[in-house]
């Protein structure tokens, strides 16, 4: 419609994991060290100011991070980034205290931000399913590290909790 501009737009997004520090005006990095997986944003669009990362009161989980773009008064706009999750490492070294993983990951994030990265265009698209997945692998025992799994398993009829205690739960599935 004629007239209407847009000031600045907020994009809310939900995630988990620990932060890897870094320049949150170029990138997020979030490590879940359970399952051993790594998540990075890279901000194509420059944010109006670094992304705001929220963490529940004592907790050093992110729960959500919060992208303020400006747009200044244009009728239209174009925001842009790149998002990756991935599994990595399951090397103890590189998990033995904060400031290693920190180091560690830190380099992948800036190896992730090179211009030199081959863009490949594709139309695949991968859908997980578990309950598919324990039909075709004729899965019996589900064991997980991460505790914020448990809900997911525990409140699904297919499984039935056999074992757990601080370092892992396991469930049986039911046939």
């Amino acid at each position: 419609m004629p007239g209407i501009t847009f000031d600045m737009v907020s994009v809310t997004v939900q995630t988990g994991g620990v932060q890897i520090p870094y320049d949150d005006t170029v990138s997020v990095g979030l490590i879940q060290e359970g399952v051993k997986a790594f998540g990075q944003l890279i901000f194509n669009t420059p944010l109006i100011k670094k992304a705001d990362v929220v963490t529940p009161t004592g907790s050093n989980l992110v729960d959500r991070i919060q992208l303020n773009y400006a747009l200044d008064d244009k009728p239209n706009g174009e925001i842009t980034l790149s998002a990756a999750a991935y599994s990595v490492t399951d090397s103890p070294q590189w998990y033995k205290d904060d400031t290693t993983r920190n180091s560690y990951f830190q380099i992948e994030m800036t190896k992730n931000l090179s211009p030199n990265q081959t863009r490949i265009d594709t139309d695949y698209t991968q859908i997980f399913n578990y309950k598919t997945d324990v039909q075709t692998f004729n899965v019996s025992y589900v064991a997980y590290r991460v505790p914020e799994m448990f809900p997911k398993f525990s409140n699904d009829p297919l499984f039935n909790l056999v074992f757990i205690n601080k370092e892992v739960a396991i469930f049986k599935v039911h046939r």
